[in-house]
């Protein structure tokens, strides 16, 4: 593992390369993140009709 103190002694190749693999990471984050927001919208989607119809029920 890369720490702060240990980047000074790269290359600019090395840098670019580092670089690279931390936006490849940060995509790979986000898209994730992006899933699972995507998937908990459509539970509380869910439960929100859920409760509609319940409280649908109790009004009759």
């Amino acid at each position: 593992k890369l720490l702060g103190e240990e980047l000074s002694g790269l290359s600019i190749k090395d840098l670019q390369n580092l670089e690279n693999q931390l936006e490849t990471s940060q995509k790979g984050v986000r898209l994730k993140k992006g899933c699972l927001i995507h998937q908990e919208n459509i539970e509380l989607h869910k439960k929100v009709n859920l409760i509609r119809q319940e409280n649908r029920e109790l009004q009759k």
